[in-house]
Formats: C-alpha cells, structure tokens, sequence
C-alpha cells in the first residue's frame, strides 16, 4: 500500500468502468487522482468513491477531443498539484497510433 505515495495521475475516461477501477487502484497506492471524463455527474460519482479513499483526489471534465480542453486539464492539475507522474489515456479512441505521429484531429 501507499507505493505511489505523493504521485499525480490523470485518468481519462475515468467516469465509471476501467477508468473507474484504475483510479481506484492508483488512489489506493497513495496517488493524488485527477479523474477526467465528459460524463460530470458519473465522474462526480467516482470523485466521492475515490475521496472515501484518499481526500485528496479531484476531477476535470473536459472533452479530451478537443485540443484546448486538454490544454486547459493540464494546466489545472498543474495549479493544483504542481506536477503530473502518471497519464493513463483510457478515454475511447479508435485512431492508434505512435504520440508523436499523431495529429491533432486524430488526438
């Protein structure tokens, strides 16, 4: 327990289901979990889940399709935590492919 202790993750996609588990598991480990989904009132949900955990968990909703909402993601868990360790993109997407190849639409 606590391995992950005092690292930031951002979820996306984390409203419910595999996203929803991830969080929970890396909040378990001690983490700092910014959830992000477009779905607010699931991820408000899983906030309250991940708070009864560690308190110390937030969430962005944002579409992460949308260039600036990211941008706009990022800078808030930087204001807030000063720091991001952990990304898992979990959000769907069906363009894959290698990061720095991809283009902005596909992102």
């Amino acid at each position: 327990m606590n391995k992950l202790n005092g690292r930031v993750s951002i979820i996306t996609g984390a409203a419910r289901g595999l996203g929803s588990a991830i969080a929970r598991k890396l909040t378990g480990e001690g983490c700092i979990t910014i959830i992000n989904d477009l779905d607010q009132e699931s991820l408000s949900g899983t906030l309250i889940d991940l708070k009864k955990i560690n308190n110390k968990s937030l969430m962005y909703a944002a579409d992460i399709t949308n260039k600036k909402s990211v941008y706009n993601m990022f800078e808030y868990a930087f204001k807030k935590t000063g720091k991001i360790d952990i990304l898992v993109n979990n959000a769907g997407i069906t363009r894959d492919g290698f990061l720095h190849k991809m283009k902005d639409k596909d992102w």
